[in-house]
């Protein structure tokens, strides 16, 4: 009977390779959906942390902030604020909306005391 060489054969090595060209590639697909699962998450977040600031800062100060500031706040989300006067003297209610290339992320509406 013959004896084996020391090693792997020409057929294994060509099966083990032909496996994982198989198994390999839908993994790929795999991480590339997590990773778009995990910047969708860490956008939401950022918008939510961008609302947080918008709202300290008009209740703190008393006014919305300016356009100016609002374009200077992230650059990739636009945010717009939309303020409206409510039956009470000196309460305005205004709608933060911070959005992505079309794609809405958060709507948060709130009541402040307005300086004026």
């Amino acid at each position: 009977m013959l004896e084996r060489a020391e090693g792997f054969s020409l057929i294994e090595v060509l099966v083990v390779i032909l496996l994982i060209g198989i198994l390999v590639p839908p993994l790929y697909g795999v991480v590339a959906m997590m990773h778009r699962g995990m910047q969708a998450s860490s956008d939401l977040a950022e918008a939510y942390r961008i609302v947080s600031n918008v709202v300290e800062y008009t209740t703190s100060q008393g006014n919305t902030p300016g356009p100016d500031v609002l374009a200077r706040i992230s650059d990739r989300f636009s945010v717009e604020i939309a303020t409206t006067d409510t039956d009470l003297p000196g309460l305005k209610e205004s709608t933060v909306r911070v959005t992505q290339q079309d794609k809405e992320l958060v709507v948060y509406t709130f009541l402040w005391l307005s300086a004026d």
